[in-house]
């Protein structure tokens, strides 16, 4: 069915494209600079600086910069040369509460690194520093700074700041410029929900070359994805069936299912798609890590497009509601995507139930174009019986 963009706005479509602060907005290129915060004392820098660069602005299927320019993101370097420039901080600064330790690399990096000028020609400017302060890992924060100098004097700036360790594996290095682009945490109350399935949340196992692609909301919100819009209501007064076809994510379209019933709720979706951790698009593996299977998450989202926060069960925290449907008891934020059993090319879900744990009213039976191969495959709806209801006027059209 075709992008029903009203109905897709109101999930979030665009709602990071809007006129961002300072260092995020849409995906397209950027302007970017890369620096190096080295502690005294800490860590030592590899002698081929360079390296780093390559990370970035490179265009090899290895390098964080070709998984950005893939996902319509591409940087491009402002801060001139070629080697990174090199923010010296002493150990004591090392012990700074951290609001005021990334101040403190916001000055630097403007006063003494690039100077003002370089960041207020380049509103939408990315930062990337990697340190030496810990061991692996890495961080997204905002520095404040106020200009001291030259025509910009007493300018207020907000820098968003991606922070990356000596040995942070190439998926929390994209993490991180993410996050200056938009992205939000998706790890959930526990820090494990949507395991393997989002770049915004625990990622991927296995080498620091695998990655995985922003869950289907985040891509929805970048417009990265158009998906096709299926308004269920009338097929389950009908107890009408239909069929559908899925193509991988990976593919360049980053393709999803998104399935809405009026009835239940004005903000709230199941969305479907298939990952595969084969398939790669203009020759590079946007989804290494991921862990293939047909993927459900459900959605539930503010006024603004963006996941509301629930309370976990039992409450034990908050989650963002863009949470996986997990194989076999339908975990929500589970790790396991729904996959055919061994010589079988199709799996079906039990009825599926919504975020306040009602029933949809409907199942889905997903099947393989090609046993054990998850590229393309096909979606089945299936009401259940017992659930047929009074018709429920749509407010945008009905269903074709």
């Amino acid at each position: 069915m075709p992008l029903n963009e009203q109905i897709a706005g109101t999930f979030g479509y665009g709602a990071l494209t809007a006129p961002p602060p300072r260092g995020r907005g849409p995906l397209r290129e950027r302007p970017a600079v890369v620096a190096i915060v080295d502690y005294e004392g800490g860590a030592r820098f590899p002698a081929d600086q360079d390296s780093f660069l390559a990370e970035y602005f490179d265009t090899s299927a290895t390098t964080a910069g070709a998984v950005l320019k893939r996902m319509g993101a591409p940087l491009r370097h402002v801060g001139g040369g070629t080697m990174p420039p090199i923010v010296q901080m002493s150990t004591a600064e090392r012990a700074l509460p951290e609001p005021q330790r990334v101040d403190l690399v916001a000055h630097r990096l403007v006063h003494d690194v690039f100077g003002p000028t370089l960041f207020m020609e380049n509103l939408d400017l990315i930062v990337i520093c990697f340190d030496n302060f810990s061991p692996d890992g890495g961080a997204n924060r905002v520095g404040h700074v106020t200009v001291g100098i030259g025509p910009h004097a007493g300018a207020q700036l907000s820098i968003t700041i991606a922070f990356f360790a000596l040995a942070a594996s190439l998926r929390t290095r994209l993490h991180e410029v993410l996050h200056s682009l938009g992205g939000i945490d998706v790890y959930g109350h526990d820090g494990n929900r949507n395991y393997r399935h989002s770049i915004m949340s625990s990622g991927a196992p296995g080498g620091d070359r695998e990655t995985v692609l922003p869950d289907p909301w985040h891509r929805l919100a970048w417009q990265l994805t158009a998906p096709d819009i299926w308004e269920v209501a009338g097929y389950l007064h009908g107890m009408a069936s239909f069929e559908v076809g899925l193509r991988a994510a990976s593919n360049g379209a980053y393709p999803a299912l998104l399935l809405w019933d009026a009835g239940h709720s004005a903000t709230e979706c199941l969305i479907v798609e298939l990952r595969d951790n084969a398939s790669t698009h203009d020759g590079l593996a946007v989804d290494s890590g991921v862990a293939p299977g047909f993927v459900l998450w459900l959605l539930s989202v503010d006024a603004a497009g963006i996941p509301v926060l629930r309370s976990a069960a039992p409450a034990e925290g908050n989650d963002r509601a863009i949470l996986t449907v997990g194989s076999p008891e339908l975990e929500l934020g589970g790790w396991d995507p729904w996959v055919p059993a061994p010589g079988s090319v199709s799996v079906s879900t039990p009825q599926l139930r919504w975020l306040d744990d009602s029933p949809t009213g409907f199942s889905l039976t997903m099947t393989l174009d090609e046993a054990g191969a998850y590229a393309s495959g096909t979606l089945r709806f299936e009401p259940f019986i017992e659930f047929a209801k009074a018709p429920v006027r749509l407010p945008l059209g009905g269903v074709p």
